[in-house]
């Protein structure tokens, strides 16, 4: 399928600034063939996947490498501001992402975590499972 190009090129060039287009030059159809496609297959734009792409991408890297500061984390995802990444990531986690690490550093520490927090980027993909995340950059 054509989207999976789409697919490949968020995971291969997440931190570069992608466009509508880029996106559509790689599904090789126009970009209003691409976003139809999109919001049958996802219920969502091409471009709202990728910032949601870019959300997990970030949580996993809060998750796993506490030494990241927040600025150094949204830049690494493709974020050009501190304050798209934070409200992007609120509306996709339900809070800012100092609360997610805390939530992290938490469970590191042996403290009981309730459900979803066990597994924090899971919360976001359970949320959102039409948007294919999963295994994405083992392609």
């Amino acid at each position: 399928m054509k989207l999976e190009n789409v697919y490949r090129l968020a995971a291969e060039r997440f931190k570069e600034r992608l466009t509508i287009h880029d996106l559509a030059q790689a599904a090789g159809m126009p970009v209003n063939t691409l976003t139809r496609h999109f919001n049958g297959a996802h219920g969502v734009s091409p471009v709202r996947w990728l910032w949601h792409f870019r959300t997990v991408l970030a949580a996993e890297m809060i998750a796993t490498d506490p030494t990241l500061t927040m600025g150094d984390v949204a830049g690494n995802c493709g974020f050009t501001s501190n304050a798209h990444f934070a409200r992007r990531f609120r509306t996709v986690f339900g809070e800012s992402p100092s609360r997610f690490r805390a939530h992290c550093r938490g469970s590191e520490r042996g403290q009981s975590m309730k459900g979803p927090w066990d597994y924090p980027v899971a919360r976001a993909l359970q949320k959102t499972a039409h948007m294919p995340v999963e295994g994405m950059l083992n392609s």
